[in-house]
């Protein structure tokens, strides 16, 4: 088996990857079949007139902007509070990744995280290696680029004992300008418990070879690679959500190119004459021609008679776009409905019940995905190996809600009773978004500490204290 070699759960999907991502781009023009083989200007007026509305790619930025409505509630331990504002060593935050994560899985429902510690000289001290600014990151890698794997039982446990990445170096030419792009292969392997990185050239020869360790020198005994999904987050491709509204979306193109040509027809009249002069006949009655106007008159000789002939417009097309445009609303809605209702997006949003949709499970395999990076992240910079102080949580609740006073003052009684306490409150509120996510309780209790007591308010006359 060659390095090049790719699974066959990739070779069965990446022709959906690349149609998603096409219509998301806009890059459509080649999904229309040509009218008219023999007819090349025909054909490309054909392509050219057609309308795109791309309502896959709003929906995608409209579903992606529904769970980074509100903050992200992140607060790393000091080994990795880096990560915070820069988690892949090029300045993206761990936000705009968990961003990028969702987007790309609404599209392909696939991507892949490794958390990598840039390789160095064995031996080297605390301080060099803080000089030397090595950090452990986040690397990305999208559907198309994580081309073969394997899965085994390792010590009664399925693990993931081989992952083979595709990357694309560019690098600049002899001449200073010109840019050349080449392919190299990183592969993860499990090799008896230990984990075991390896690089290949483009043409599958091995290149480099070495093990990575944590903080403490030790070898992994699992690869550090975690794989996001649409519907979980083991190695299996998940199916990409946005495909079915892709292909809805290409077969609206093409109904726009039938129509557009139907109306280029139909709205040109064609006159139609006919007459017993000779054709010759007609040409000498007629030096000018046939120019349709009402200041031109024609000699059609004895028995002549002319009309205008116009093609009843043909609505089918139209018809068959608006049909299209009212599936992708029902598809749309689905992304955001709970599972196993058949409910419009606004009775999903009544009820609040976001937490069973496609969506909520992307946000949560997303979270989930992440806080293992951390954790993997936190073994490559510490030698403390917990991470219950580590907070990361994404938001789930895609709709406004709007809070209900009535439910406050219950959470209030029993706050007095002793039943809840403070932290449930503002918890429920941070929800809602009556309270930042960013604002913790340390600084609230901290700013009512330092609040004026103003006494109680004369409800009659509140000017008087």
């Amino acid at each position: 088996m060659s390095v090049t070699s790719k699974h066959p759960q990739y070779n069965n999907n990446v022709g959906r990857w690349t149609l998603v991502r096409d219509v998301i781009n806009s890059d459509v023009k080649q999904y229309i079949k040509s009218v008219d083989s023999s007819d090349v200007e025909r054909s490309e007026r054909y392509r050219d007139d057609a309308t795109f509305t791309n309502f896959t790619g709003r929906t995608k930025a409209g579903l992606v902007g529904a769970v980074f409505g509100k903050d992200i509630e992140i607060d790393l331990p000091g080994s990795i509070k880096y990560l915070e504002k820069d988690s892949t060593g090029n300045g993206l935050s761990l936000e705009k990744l968990a961003q990028e994560i969702t987007g790309e899985v609404l599209q392909a429902g696939r991507y892949g995280l490794l958390v990598d510690f840039p390789a160095s000289e064995d031996g080297l001290t605390a301080a060099e290696v803080t000089n030397l600014n090595l950090k452990a990151r986040i690397n990305k890698y999208k559907a198309e680029s994580i081309i073969n794997w394997q899965q085994s039982t390792v010590n009664g446990i399925s693990q993931v004992i081989l992952v083979v990445l595709l990357e694309h170096v560019d690098t600049v030419g002899e001449d200073g300008f010109t840019w050349v792009t080449e392919k190299q292969y990183r592969v993860l392997r499990l090799i008896n418990n230990v984990y075991v990185q390896q690089m290949y050239n483009q043409d599958g020869d091995l290149i480099h070879e070495y093990i990575p360790r944590d903080f403490n020198g030790v070898s992994f005994e699992i690869i550090p690679f975690v794989f996001v999904g649409s519907e979980d987050n083991d190695s299996d491709v998940d199916i990409a959500p946005l495909y079915d509204l892709s292909q809805l979306n290409i077969g609206h193109l093409r109904n726009s190119a039938d129509y557009e040509e139907s109306v280029h027809v139909t709205g040109q009249p064609t006159l139609i004459m006919s007459t017993n002069m000779s054709a010759q006949e007609f040409k000498n009655a007629n030096p000018g021609g046939v120019i349709i106007g009402a200041r031109r008159g024609f000699n059609l000789g004895p028995g002549g008679s002319a009309t205008m002939l116009q093609a009843s417009p043909n609505q089918l097309a139209d018809v068959a776009m608006k049909r299209k445009e009212e599936q992708a609303v029902m598809l749309g809605a689905r992304l955001v409905m709970p599972a196993g209702q058949n409910e419009t997006a606004e009775a999903a949003r009544i009820k609040h019940s976001g937490e069973n949709s496609v969506l909520s499970t992307i946000t949560k395999n997303v979270n989930n995905a992440l806080l293992t990076c951390i954790d993997y992240a936190m073994r490559f910079m510490s030698n403390k190996q917990v991470t219950q102080d580590v907070i990361f949580v994404m938001n789930t609740q895609f709709f406004d809600v709007t809070v209900d006073p009535q439910m406050i003052m219950a959470k209030l009684q029993l706050f007095n009773s002793g039943i809840i306490a403070a932290q449930d409150i503002r918890t429920s509120l941070r929800k809602t978004g009556e309270l930042a996510a960013d604002r913790t309780d340390d600084d609230i209790n901290s700013d009512v500490e330092q609040m004026d007591p103003i006494g109680d308010i004369n409800v009659a006359n509140p000017n008087q204290v």
